[in-house]
């Protein structure tokens, strides 16, 4: 019996040790991921934007977290035109850059799919449904790993259509304008990524 209760104690403290020693690593490694975030960043020139930007103004620009600790890219929005109008800038018919400058390591389909969802959260499901072919191939454009310092960008070209290109490489030209204007929902829409985000993006003072 006592030797059932030493071998019951030594389980016990070895499962302890092993416990304790696990949530150690794991401590370890959020503090590793948090402090090799890099520190907050305002969005560069993309020189990949049609017309090298000569024609927009920088509408707003905000950190993109994830867990609200960890900062993913800097989103930055360019117009022809600046406005604190949601609607406004959703429906211009004007050049217009989304740009994303990566603070970490991301696969670009991982952005993509999150532009899905936060497209079904700002757009109706019968519109989603119209625009199916043109996010099917947004997917697949966007089916590349994006690195820390990359810059992607998702721009309105009028009459030519939403034009896309991930760290320097053009991927391609969808026709129409619609798309773009539901991918900019998830920025500024009325259920964007954060309203912290929101706010940045369109100019205000948080």
């Amino acid at each position: 019996m006592i030797f059932q209760h030493l071998n019951s104690t030594v389980s016990s403290l070895a499962i302890i040790r092993t416990l304790t020693v696990s949530l150690l690593v794991s401590a370890s490694a959020s503090l590793t991921l948090l402090q090799s975030s890099p520190a907050f960043a305002e969005p560069k020139p993309a020189p990949d934007i049609v017309g090298n930007q000569t024609d927009l103004v920088l509408n707003g620009f905000a950190t993109r977290k994830f867990l609200f600790m960890v900062d993913v890219y800097v989103g930055s929005l360019y117009v022809e035109r600046k406005s604190r109008d949601p609607r406004a800038l959703m429906s211009a018919n004007e050049h217009r850059v989304m740009q994303f400058d990566m603070l970490r390591d991301v696969r670009g389909r991982r952005i993509a799919n999150a532009f899905y969802e936060g497209m079904q959260l700002n757009v109706s499901p019968e519109k989603i449904n119209e625009l199916e072919p043109q996010i099917g191939q947004l997917l697949t454009m966007f089916d590349q790993k994006l690195e820390t310092g990359d810059t992607a960008i998702v721009e309105y070209v009028p009459d030519l259509g939403t034009r896309v290109v991930l760290a320097g490489e053009v991927k391609g030209v969808i026709p129409g304008k619609e798309l773009f204007d539901a991918i900019l929902s998830i920025w500024i829409g009325d259920y964007p990524v954060s309203e912290t985000f929101k706010e940045g993006i369109l100019g205000l003072e948080s």
